[in-house]
């Protein structure tokens, strides 16, 4: 990921914050669970990271999160976002769809990605083998009128 969160210190440091709550949440709730429940953090503009207090429950829309982090960009009151899931990909080579952990970052200066990181879980004993993951670009969901992404201007 470093390529991509190497354009601005700031930034880079910020989502790597996010990165280190978000990643261990989503791999304890897989390994727990089975499944990553859709969850949370944000960065406050003191950057402390501020995950949200539970996993997402049943019947909760990540899109209500998203929203709730929304606000508070416009408000100011936080400077980046995490957000994480879980998905089905489908690869554009033809292969067998996939199932992946579905990570969203965005910081206020613009910087907004997504990252996959591909699993399987063994069928007898629940363990868990992770693959590679790889990160795009996105379109802005939280900080929407901060400006565009730096790198992509």
């Amino acid at each position: 990921m470093g390529d991509f969160l190497d354009a601005d210190v700031l930034t880079d440091r910020d989502l790597k914050k996010l990165m280190k709550v978000l990643v261990p949440c989503a791999l304890e709730s897989l390994c727990n669970e089975g499944i990553v429940r859709p969850f949370g953090a944000k960065l406050n503009t003191s950057g402390d990271v501020l995950p949200s207090l539970n996993p997402v429950q049943c019947g909760y829309d990540l899109e209500l999160l998203a929203d709730e982090f929304q606000h508070e960009a416009k408000r100011h009151s936080i400077r980046a976002a995490g957000l994480c899931c879980e998905t089905q990909q489908l690869p554009s080579h033809g292969d067998e769809p996939f199932h992946a952990i579905h990570y969203f970052f965005e910081h206020e200066r613009g910087m907004s990605i997504e990252a996959y990181q591909p699993y399987k879980v063994d069928a007898i004993d629940g363990a868990v083998e992770l693959g590679a993951m790889f990160v795009r670009w996105k379109e802005p969901r939280i900080f929407v009128e901060r400006g565009t992404d730096p790198a992509r201007t």
